[in-house]
């Protein structure tokens, strides 16, 4: 069967069963809203929680001694920066 006579018999069942027709049209509708609703609301709370642990915990920039090891959990104090405000110039506002 060719495939123009489906499209004419399924455009035909259509408005033969328009209740069902109409059932599964909002069906589509309300759950394809629902999937942009919340596919919107995920990006924020990802974007949001990057947001948040980069201004709570070490912002953008981390500078590290030349002492410092990647597999350690935390700094020594032989490790932190004795003048870290004079190796980064502020922004002059």
């Amino acid at each position: 069967m060719p495939l123009s006579k489906l499209w004419i018999i399924a455009y035909r069942d259509l408005g033969r069963h328009r209740r069902r027709s109409g059932f599964t049209l909002l069906a589509v509708a309300l759950g394809l809203g629902l999937l942009l609703t919340l596919d919107g609301l995920i990006s924020g709370v990802v974007a949001d929680s990057l947001a948040n642990s980069i201004r709570l915990r070490t912002g953008h920039v981390q500078l590290r001694a030349a002492s410092f090891q990647e597999d350690q959990l935390s700094l020594q104090s032989k490790d932190l920066l004795a003048n870290p405000d004079e190796l980064v110039p502020r922004p002059k506002r």
